[in-house]
Parts: C-alpha cells; structure tokens; sequence
C-alpha cells in the first residue's frame, strides 16, 4: 500500500445519512484526491429537503429516547464508537489519507489514534470532571492537550483547533454524544 494512496478497488459514491437511512439525493460532485488529483469518489451535496430533514432527526432524536437517556448509557455509545474505530482501524486510516493527502503513517501514528482517544476521553469526562485542561493519551506513547468548559446552560456552540478530519470528527462528536445535545461546531486549524 503507498503511503498516500490506499488500494481501493475503484471510485466511492458516499450517501447522506438521516434518520437511519442512506439518502441518495442532491447534486453529487466529484471526490478528489488531495495528494493526485484523481477522482476517488462522489459526494451528494446536500439540498434544502435533506438539511431540513436531518435537522428534524436531531430535534425528534434529542425528544426522543436518546435525550433521556443516562449519562451512563452516553457514555457507553461513546465508548462503543471508539471500539469500532479501533476494529475498523486501516478503514479510517484510508479515509483519512484519502480525505486529507497525508501519509498513511502519520494518520496511522497520530489521526486515528486520536480521534479514538478523544471519544474515550469525553467519555470519562461525563463522570464529573470539573472544567480544566487535561492530557490525553494517545497510543504511540504521546499526549495530547484537551479541554473542558462546562456552562451553566445548554451548550450552544463550541471551536475546535483540529489538524485533521478524524480528530474533528471525534472532537465534534464525542462532546454531542456525552451531552446528549446538538449545537453547531465551528472548526479552526
């Protein structure tokens, strides 16, 4: 396998994920690789129909059973996803040399392995930790800076500084997930 071209047997089309269900529509544009520039996949944007329905799913969901559920029962979702990112490792590693262009050792060294910890990380952060910084261990025996703000009220929205799509996708989601909230992530760096 090249360091920054993964083997794939030929072109991706990836779907929009609402509400349970792959949904096809919107106009679809093409996935280009960012270190070749070959056409990797295809991605639909998404139109009106689609952003208002996933926003109907997020409300219905937060209504829902996922928005009374514990703490407990957060935590362990967050803790199944960071096990399934481990089970799936070199399928995230791909992703993320083909979103990005990096090599696949530093998204297998640094990406990836982050992005797991981060989800692990805000999971042990809802048993109580008061707002601080902390360390997180990454398995390549490095650490990385995290933080915690913990408002008065229901979250509204929150900067990441990322250096990758993995690690924003585990910064981003990880925090929703233990909340049990949704608000907008506005991503730097």
């Amino acid at each position: 396998m090249s360091d920054v071209r993964p083997a794939q047997a030929g072109p991706r089309h990836w779907a929009h994920y609402v509400s349970g269900r792959f949904d096809e529509t919107g106009v679809r544009f093409p996935l280009v690789h960012p270190a070749d520039g070959a056409v990797i996949g295809t991605v639909p944007e998404a139109d009106a129909g689609t952003v208002d329905r996933a926003v109907r799913a997020a409300r219905s969901a937060l209504d829902g059973p996922w928005g009374s559920s514990t703490v407990e029962e957060r935590c362990a979702v967050l803790r199944r996803i960071a096990d399934g990112m481990e089970a799936r490792f070199e399928e995230f590693v791909a992703a993320e040399v083909a979103d990005t262009g990096k090599p696949a050792s530093l998204a297998r060294s640094v990406d990836i392995p982050r992005g797991i910890a981060n989800f692990r990380a805000y999971a042990d952060l809802a048993w109580g930790r008061p707002e601080q910084a902390f360390a997180t261990a990454v398995p390549d025996g490095t650490r990385a800076l995290n933080s915690t703000v913990r408002p008065s009220c229901r979250a509204r929205s929150a900067v990441l500084h990322s250096c990758g799509p993995s690690f924003a996708r585990g910064a981003r989601y990880a925090p929703r997930k233990r909340t049990g909230r949704e608000f907008p992530v506005e991503s730097r760096g």
